[in-house]
């Protein structure tokens, strides 16, 4: 397995770049949660998670808040991305 530090700076940085030069994507923020959950950080996980399902909403990314959604063990965030999928959970 890799250096998780480094790929957490890695992610981290291009979330901080696609919000710089406005143009957002949820994949990086989908990836990071991943990272977060990995170093036990699960509340920034759960904040990079709805992160990425807002982006992929506003972008019209139906298929990536699909997958988010069925990744998800947790019923709250199960729910939340149901909410979002469907256009009237909160959109940030």
């Amino acid at each position: 397995m890799g250096d998780i530090s480094v790929a957490r700076a890695h992610l981290e940085a291009a979330v901080g770049v696609a919000k710089a030069i406005g143009e957002p994507h949820p994949r990086p923020s989908e990836n990071l949660r991943w990272v977060l959950r990995a170093e036990r950080d699960l509340d920034g996980a759960r904040s990079r998670f709805e992160e990425a399902l807002t982006t992929s909403r506003s972008l019209q990314f139906w298929h990536l808040a699909w997958c988010l959604f069925t990744t998800s063990v947790d019923a709250h965030r199960r729910a939340h991305a149901t909410a979002i999928i469907a256009g009237i959970g909160p959109a940030g």
